[in-house]
């Protein structure tokens, strides 16, 4: 009886290094799994960080472009308002010139009259 229940207990034991030699592989792949895991965890966060850094000097640069614009704006309309005002001034030079043309045509005229009546 001593006997079988070493027997008995012996299979109990190899079963039992058996089950402990499992666990242990089993121990190995996750602690390899959540090593893998870490690292690709590691590497999306260091992607995620690029990617932040990337879209910070993306929103810089647009703003610094926005900034551009509206002073060209500024520079366009002061340049749009000047070139109207100088076109009215064109235009008031334009028009003494035809007066200026049409005083000197009559000064003409009268010249040729008076030298004709001597």
């Amino acid at each position: 009886m001593l006997r079988e229940n070493l027997v008995v207990i012996g299979g109990e034991l190899i079963d039992s290094r058996a089950r402990v030699r499992e666990l242990k592989a089993h121990c190995i792949k996750d602690k390899q799994g959540l090593k893998k895991s870490v690292k690709q965890l590691l590497a999306s966060s260091q992607q995620m960080a690029d990617t932040y850094l990337r879209l910070r000097t993306q929103q810089q640069e647009s703003l610094d472009a926005l900034v551009c614009a509206a002073q060209a704006e500024g520079k366009l309309n002061a340049a749009q308002e000047k070139i109207a005002d100088m076109l009215l001034l064109l235009d008031e030079q334009s028009k003494k010139l035809e007066i200026l043309g049409e005083v000197e045509h009559e000064e003409g005229d009268r010249s040729q009259v008076a030298q004709l009546q001597t």
